[in-house]
């Protein structure tokens, strides 16, 4: 019954969601499938899980429907408030980002990617003068992940790493430009998976690919080139660029993994996930990562014991701010863990929501993600402002992050933000300059 009910409402979102936004890559869509891949995986319990309590199947209907409100507010006042107007796809391409066949843009990618790898490399520096060798780091991986667990690794250069997210943010948008995956966007993912392999860790991998996914996808759509025979030239060239970076990434987050000394052998698994083991098909670990956090949210809510300060984790990196002035205590970076019946510790954005707000949280949170998301998606194909599209592409980097975590929490989410919003109004300034000399040098 569960399965028609997750599967009906999936149904009815994404035609619903296509309808008002014509594409199928949209907040409404993006949320419902998040979800119902989650629900359905836990509720599949290959690991045996713990059935939901009623309150979390509340807690999670009242987010759903505020998301689906938040969306459709948005449609319903957009003439009134917003001046609304039907987006045409001609101007993205005369931003003076753009300027010199996208030069400019080019080469910013690799100086800023460039800043994020010394961040990647600073940070193995310090881990090789402790350890000795790479041979070692990796031999003693699970001793690297408590340190930085416990904040006993001493002499890292804290969020160089961020400007490895504007860069390829930038190589998102460049490939967009080029109508295809430039293989320039390897140098900052390269970058961010030599940090998450000195993390002993994997979600700034996932971070990459989906702000990636984001920029390129929304960028391109704007785009709207008219030229059929180039856009299907290119999707040869796509496909097998795209399949690349999603390997080397896959790769990498399989590497880790495997360093970290991943337990693959759960009491509580059932016989099918033991086969698709078996079978190399799908690990207890990669199950566990994809489907346990609502199963947390459930213990959560039933202990209902945790207490926090207002917003502590949702504006975590604010509250960082201000303990360091000694205004607030230091909030807890790593959250509790629950018994599931394995020991994980990350239960979905609604755990962080309701502990900060309690229930107004997990019914005004979700409303004003999708109402934002959904403000600027239409503002950035209205105007073309590369500005909107920073915003849209971060939120819909919340929205994916909400099975897991709320990313807001993450420093790195917030400081890449505004290092983007810094690095587009210099590169737009240049543009303008250099547009500007060139029509000096032709009146000459």
């Amino acid at each position: 019954m569960v399965f028609i009910i997750l599967t009906s409402v999936l149904i009815i979102s994404l035609f619903l969601s296509r309808i008002l936004f014509k594409i199928w890559f949209n907040p409404l869509a993006i949320y419902t499938s998040i979800w119902f891949v989650l629900l359905f995986l836990y509720e599949l319990k290959l690991l045996r899980y713990y059935p939901l309590q009623v309150i979390t199947w509340f807690v999670i209907l009242i987010a759903f429907l505020s998301f689906l409100f938040g969306v459709l507010f948005y449609f319903s006042v957009k003439d009134y408030l917003f001046n609304y107007q039907e987006y045409s796809f001609s101007n993205l391409r005369d931003n003076p980002i753009f300027e010199n066949n996208g030069r400019i843009l080019l080469i910013a990618i690799i100086i800023i990617g460039l800043i994020g790898l010394l961040g990647a490399l600073q940070h193995w520096s310090i881990l090789l003068k402790q350890f000795g060798s790479i041979q070692n780091v990796f031999l003693y991986a699970q001793v690297v992940y408590r340190m930085r667990v416990e904040g006993d690794l001493v002499g890292v250069v804290p969020y160089l790493s961020a400007f490895s997210f504007v860069s390829l943010f930038l190589a998102g948008l460049y490939s967009a430009y080029m109508n295809k995956i430039s293989l320039i966007t390897l140098l900052p993912i390269m970058a961010i998976i030599l940090k998450d392999l000195a993390n002993v860790g994997r979600a700034f991998m996932l971070f990459a690919l989906v702000e990636f996914i984001c920029v390129f996808m929304i960028a391109r759509y704007s785009m709207n080139k008219k030229e059929k025979t180039s856009v299907q030239k290119s999707k040869k060239s796509l496909v097998i660029n795209f399949i690349l970076i999603l390997s080397v990434i896959i790769i990498s987050a399989s590497f880790v993994r495997s360093i970290k000394g991943q337990i693959e052998h759960y009491k509580t698994a059932t016989s099918s996930l033991k086969q698709l083991n078996v079978l190399d098909v799908i690990t207890p670990s990669i199950y566990l990562y994809f489907s346990s956090h609502v199963g947390v949210l459930n213990k959560f809510l039933e202990q209902n014991n945790e207490r926090s300060m207002i917003g502590e984790h949702t504006f975590m990196p604010a509250y960082n701010i201000a303990a360091k002035f000694n205004l607030t205590k230091n909030p807890n970076s790593y959250q509790k863990g629950y018994f599931i019946p394995m020991w994980t510790n990350t239960g979905t954005y609604l755990r962080e929501l309701y502990s900060d707000f309690g229930i107004l949280g997990v019914t005004a949170g979700p409303f004003l993600l999708s109402f934002l998301s959904v403000y600027f998606f239409f503002r950035f194909l209205n105007e073309k402002k590369i500005f909107y599209l920073i915003y849209t592409s971060y939120l819909y980097i919340v929205i994916f992050f909400t099975f897991l975590v709320m990313v807001t929490r993450l420093g790195n989410w917030i400081i890449s933000l505004l290092l983007t919003i810094l690095s587009v109004t210099i590169l737009e300034r240049i543009g303008k300059k250099h547009i500007e000399k060139n029509k000096n040098l032709e009146i000459e």
